[in-house]
């Protein structure tokens, strides 16, 4: 039963894109200027970060599902850094189930208005076990400071959708 709801409640969240506004980008490394500008968030000025998009993409193959997963953060002040420079992805591991592939990430900051683009480093790639049955991946972002824009993709397969 606690599996048919996680599979209710991942097709209910992921199959949707959350982008907020229109004048944001979902092109990997490509800001839009309004995301660069972006000073204070519009909606709570006191925010440390906001997410500017994040979209999911759920394919089912044999007995696979693939949920492809994007996101873009940016980083608002020094608070934000301990907020959102350090990433978790929570992932299924019994009977090696669900695994998380392609991942991705980069940091983008702007110097004398060109981008500055930082890759993620492997040894920054970290995995917790949580339990037996539950691990996850941990990222930390590079070069990272207030003005900063966080990207990160990866897929996550399983099947443990029944």
């Amino acid at each position: 039963m606690l599996k048919s709801y996680r599979f209710i409640s991942l097709l209910f969240l992921l199959c949707i894109s959350i982008t907020g506004y229109s004048q944001h980008s979902l092109k990997w490394g490509k800001p839009s200027k309004e995301e660069i500008q972006l000073k204070v968030c519009s909606f709570d000025s006191t925010a440390n970060a906001v997410v500017l998009a994040e979209t999911g993409k759920l394919k089912f193959i044999s007995n696979y599902v693939y949920l492809d997963v994007y996101r873009k953060i940016k980083v608002l002040n020094s608070n934000g850094l301990l907020e959102y420079a350090n990433i978790d992805i929570p992932y299924y591991t019994e009977k090696g189930l669900d695994a998380v592939q392609n991942l991705k990430t980069q940091t983008i900051n702007y110097e004398n208005a060109l981008p500055v683009i930082t890759e993620l480093q492997k040894d920054l790639i970290f995995t917790k076990v949580l339990s037996p049955n539950r691990h996850e991946k941990k990222l930390v972002f590079s070069n990272v400071k207030p003005g900063s824009i966080l990207e990160y993709k990866y897929t996550l397969v399983s099947q443990n959708f029944l």
